[in-house]
């Protein structure tokens, strides 16, 4: 049985540009998902990010084609004002990082944040 596993904005970056010393475990990551040994899952919020972060380096055109290469792998969870309200009350101190995880926590399927 394949796990969950919710990759946040920062690994995937590691994984689309190359950076270092992360990109091999990120791209471990994104070859397990290929060949099915794992359900990986990100959030509309970390494509956005990414995005934002990937354009300034391969330009908007190139970007958006990485973007929908990446949904072929990777599914994608919508986020919605309960998870905005429920990071507002979270304890933690990133407050991307809290609205991840109350994307994730509200799936009932993720098994584990790699971040």
């Amino acid at each position: 049985m394949s796990k969950n596993i919710f990759i946040d904005s920062d690994v995937l970056i590691d994984f689309l540009i190359d950076r270092k010393p992360n990109a091999d475990d990120a791209a471990t990551l994104i070859d397990r998902a290929e060949k099915g040994k794992i359900i990986a899952y990100t959030s509309v919020l970390c494509l956005a990010n990414i995005h934002y972060v990937i354009r300034k380096i391969v330009g908007e055109k190139k970007s958006r084609e990485i973007i929908e290469e990446l949904i072929d792998i990777i599914k994608v969870l919508s986020f919605s004002e309960k998870n905005l309200r429920n990071a507002i009350k979270s304890d933690f101190k990133d407050f991307e990082d809290a609205i991840q995880n109350s994307i994730a926590i509200e799936s009932n399927s993720i098994s584990a944040i790699i971040t």
